[in-house]
């Protein structure tokens, strides 16, 4: 699977490789083929690639939303490594997750993103998106 996806995309972030980051990237990587690429996975994995490397994913899996009853992506993951951002493999993978949202006869998308990561809502903005009103909910997070 492309070089262990390219060794877990360097770490994810290109930071210099650890000793041991080939050993994490290859259990991270067997992690994933696990619940992404097997029979019961629970989650769909989305590549760019450039010149046969990977350079950016995004992860995804399908939902309810139960306001209206109707399927929604959500993405769980979205990453592009450093030297490739603002050359459209980001917006490649975010307007393949709405085609594919649509093919399902999903009613949207629904992610996250840091309020301080101004340089992303910018992005999404321009792909369309809409910042939900703040109406007190919280991400919440129950580590197990």
């Amino acid at each position: 699977m492309t070089r262990a996806f390219n060794d877990y995309l360097d770490m994810l972030h290109g930071a210099a490789p650890a000793d041991d980051a080939a050993e994490i990237a290859a259990a991270a990587m067997a992690r994933l083929a696990s619940f992404a690429f097997g029979p019961k996975s629970i989650c769909t994995v989305l590549i760019a690639e450039l010149e046969g490397e990977a350079i950016g994913y995004l992860t995804y899996f399908i939902g309810v939303f139960m306001d209206d009853a109707t399927p929604t992506l959500h993405v769980a993951d979205f990453f592009v490594s450093a030297p490739h951002r603002r050359r459209g493999a980001g917006r490649a993978l975010m307007l393949g997750a709405h085609r594919i949202a649509q093919d399902l006869g999903a009613s949207r998308l629904f992610w996250t993103v840091w309020r301080r990561n101004h340089d992303a809502i910018r992005f999404y903005d321009k792909l369309g998106a809409v910042l939900e009103p703040q109406d007190g909910s919280v991400l919440m997070e129950w580590r197990v």
